[in-house]
């Protein structure tokens, strides 16, 4: 969880206090009163913050470690995905940069309370830029934003924190990545696939393929028009992908899943699941009927045998 406090540590009487125990599935709307109130707990906020306060201190020493402090965050930019800039915000508080800038692929509406300066240029959208999710259902990103996340992440697992390993050198806490082997190998290829092909422009236009310039929405029609009109060669593509997202609540689940007709499956790429399902239906409905087995055959011989002595 964001907080990086075990459950199971938080003193029993403050869960009961406030009507929760371990186990329970909470919804932050409806239950965000008796959340805040058990955040507030005295036992409760101290632990999130004793905790806190150690993560915070070996994460400035692994960023110092790598050359990034207030100076060059200053100089510098978060390049993200998008949509909010609470990490931006994050690390300009952290490293006491309120200069640090930052480059999204979208950006929505929620960024000014986050970057006061983001009309300023201290955060910039490429497809999206300050757009609000409510009054523009109908851009195909807002329906697709974790399909987009999944073209662009690494093949590494999530950042959790900083910590010394058993050699004493800070390094960098991932979470487990095993179980996104397929993303992981699929964001290798998009990666090579992109270094390719601004090797073949480089190759081909020289100096002049500096000057060539897409739109967002000019960049994105290929994979937007993937996504919302797959053929079954792209769905296949995700078929069993698995994608972590526990940061938004979500902690495994597939782009595609491995059996779209399974009773309880659920795919995060519904148009994709719903092409392989419909290829499995047309099949299963269009395969020939089994051929009785040896015992059956028997067994309907007899029975017509005695259909005709009657």
């Amino acid at each position: 969880n964001r907080f990086g406090v075990a459950p199971e540590t938080m003193p029993g009487h403050a869960l009961a206090a406030h009507g929760l125990e371990l186990g329970d599935m909470v919804a932050w709307k409806e239950d965000r009163g008796r959340l805040a109130a058990f955040l507030a707990e005295p036992a409760v906020a101290a632990a999130i913050l004793d905790h806190a306060a150690d993560e915070r201190e070996d994460l400035l020493a692994y960023y110092a470690e790598c050359g990034i402090g207030a100076a060059q965050a200053a100089r510098g930019a978060v390049v993200d995905i998008g949509h909010r800039g609470t990490l931006q915000k994050g690390l300009r508080d952290l490293l006491g940069a309120p200069g640090l800038r930052g480059y999204y692929f979208a950006t929505f509406e929620g960024i000014r309370a986050n970057i006061p300066d983001a009309e300023a240029g201290a955060a910039a959208g490429y497809l999206l830029d300050r757009q609000d999710p409510k009054s523009n259902r109908d851009h195909g990103y807002f329906g697709h934003s974790i399909l987009y996340e999944v073209a662009f992440l690494n093949d590494a697992g999530s950042f959790v924190r900083a910590r010394r390993g058993p050699d004493g050198r800070l390094e960098a806490l991932l979470t487990d990545a095993g179980a996104e082997r397929g993303r992981a190998a699929f964001a290798r290829a998009c990666h090579a696939g992109a270094v390719a092909f601004c090797e073949d422009m480089a190759e081909g236009f020289g100096e002049a393929a500096l000057g060539f310039r897409l739109t967002g929405a000019e960049a994105a029609s290929g994979f937007r028009a993937m996504l919302e009109h797959p053929f079954p060669a792209d769905a296949r593509l995700f078929r069993g992908m698995g994608f972590e997202n526990s940061y938004n609540g979500v902690d495994f689940g597939e782009v595609v899943a491995e059996d779209p007709l399974a009773e309880n499956a659920v795919s995060l790429w519904p148009q994709g699941a719903a092409v392989l399902a419909g290829i499995a239906r047309a099949r299963a409905e269009a395969a020939p009927a089994p051929r009785p087995g040896r015992r059956e055959r028997v067994l309907r011989g007899i029975a017509a045998m005695l259909g005709r002595r009657r």
